[in-house]
């Protein structure tokens, strides 16, 4: 079994506003576009960071807060690693 199918059943990690906006976007949509805007990022990256394991690098979080229209903001995204983390 993958360890991204693993990370993408557990519901929980994909109740916060960062989880829920890449599962409508979708983590291999996310990972092409990012790449098309230089942010080059595979889908396990993606799949760590809903499951709060890490955290994209700034460059990264920016992008998707424009790739988002503003949907999930910075905020968002940092805290999705703390929620996940228990920290």
């Amino acid at each position: 079994m993958r360890e991204g199918s693993a990370l993408l059943r557990e519901p929980r990690r994909w109740r916060t506003s960062f989880g829920r906006w890449v599962m409508s976007y979708g983590v291999t949509r996310l990972t092409v576009d990012l790449s098309g805007r230089g942010q080059p990022v595979t889908r396990q990256a993606v799949y760590q960071w809903v499951a709060g394991v890490t955290a994209p690098r700034p460059d990264r979080a920016m992008r998707i807060v424009e790739l988002s229209a503003g949907a999930v903001g910075l905020s968002d995204i940092y805290e999705q690693r703390v929620s996940r983390s228990g920290g």
